[in-house]
């Protein structure tokens, strides 16, 4: 009997894990989880970035075919339709219709960036000229992007108004 009470205790004793095993298979979850956390924050920042680079390439399109049709604002007289203005701070950029009278009208469209992004170094403002005149661009404006260490370029030519990134 004491050689089975002997071979019954060794057999329980291996049932179970040792505290220095299950420290190692903890650290290596964590370690991978980690790693998890640093690879999908960094993957989110940078699709945030980009996300910002493309709403603003579609949004200097859409100012640019609007002044070359010529589209007028309808919510004042607007004797003399100058284009459409594109103006920049570090955390927005606005986008209307500029007028010999101003350029406060309602269709003005004000962007503002998402958290940590901005727009470093601030642009100066520019105008896309009506019925495919260009812009008041004299060389190629690009505009650059940044957050949390990557950066995103939009450029718009000086002559033509297309934007590329």
């Amino acid at each position: 009997m004491k050689h089975n009470g002997l071979a019954l205790s060794k057999r329980s004793a291996s049932n179970g894990f040792t505290l220095i095993e299950l420290v190692v298979v903890a650290t290596i979850v964590l370690l991978l989880t980690g790693t998890i956390v640093v690879r999908y924050t960094t993957y989110t920042n940078r699709q945030r970035v980009k996300q910002v680079a493309l709403n603003l390439k579609s949004d200097l399109r859409l100012a640019q075919i609007k002044a070359m049709s010529g589209n007028i604002p309808t919510s004042a007289a607007c004797t003399l339709f100058e284009g459409y203005i594109v103006s920049f701070t570090d955390t927005s950029y606005s986008l209307g219709p500029k007028c010999s009278e101003g350029d406060s009208y309602t269709e003005k469209q004000t962007v503002t960036l998402p958290g940590a992004v901005f727009i470093d170094p601030i642009p100066s403002s520019f105008i896309f000229y009506p019925l495919n005149r260009g812009t008041s661009l004299t060389s190629d404006l690009p505009i650059v992007i940044t957050g949390a260490g990557i950066t995103s370029t939009v450029t718009v030519e000086a002559y033509t108004g297309t934007t590329s990134e």
